[in-house]
């Protein structure tokens, strides 16, 4: 159980037989179908790719923050970065459907899955109670730098910091309710 856990946890989709199938590209791309064998390999493989993207995008946003350039070199940086990650995932979509034979299933035969349901395939994986810390974890952080941020809006008046505020109260407040959402989950 765990992050990467929860990052996978709703990659595959099942039809009323309970065989398991891999759609990467949603509706413009092809079904394949996923033995057993071949499943936790699949997992593996995105999550390593996420463990590599993620803390980039952590250390391209801090980077952000302390680095006092206009936002026009920003943009000059984010834009490549965020469609090189883009692109690198169609790629690594397409890398590991590689030892996947199609399936010869339609969408409409394959088990619809809601929200709700997703959510909790995710709190299942990760752990409700590793949620709900991790949660909390990030609820104090955001006060705190939602408290910060209003108070160099005040003594600023900078319009940009008032948008920073009320960015970080509306994460505050959606990570409360998942937090409450992840109390009613059994692991």
């Amino acid at each position: 159980m765990g992050y990467w856990d929860g990052i996978t946890a709703n990659i595959f989709r099942h039809d009323t037989q309970g065989r398991r199938y891999y759609n990467p590209f949603g509706k413009w791309g092809r079904i394949y179908e996923v033995p057993d064998e071949l499943a936790g390999r699949l997992k593996r493989h995105w999550q390593r790719f996420h463990q590599v993207t993620w803390p980039l995008t952590v250390a391209l946003g801090f980077l952000t923050i302390w680095m006092p350039w206009s936002w026009k070199v920003w943009l000059l940086v984010w834009v490549p970065y965020l469609i090189g990650i883009q692109v690198a995932g169609i790629a690594f979509a397409h890398w590991t459907v590689r030892p996947l034979s199609e399936a010869t299933i339609a969408r409409t035969d394959l088990l619809p899955v809601s929200r709700r349901e997703a959510f909790i395939r995710y709190t299942r994986a990760v752990g409700p109670r590793k949620l709900q810390r991790s949660l909390a974890v990030s609820v104090v952080g955001t006060g705190l730098v939602a408290v910060l941020a209003l108070l160099m809006a005040m003594t600023t008046g900078r319009i940009a910091l008032w948008l920073v505020v009320g960015l970080l109260g509306a994460l505050t407040a959606l990570e409360v309710a998942l937090w409450r959402k992840a109390d009613g989950v059994e692991g």
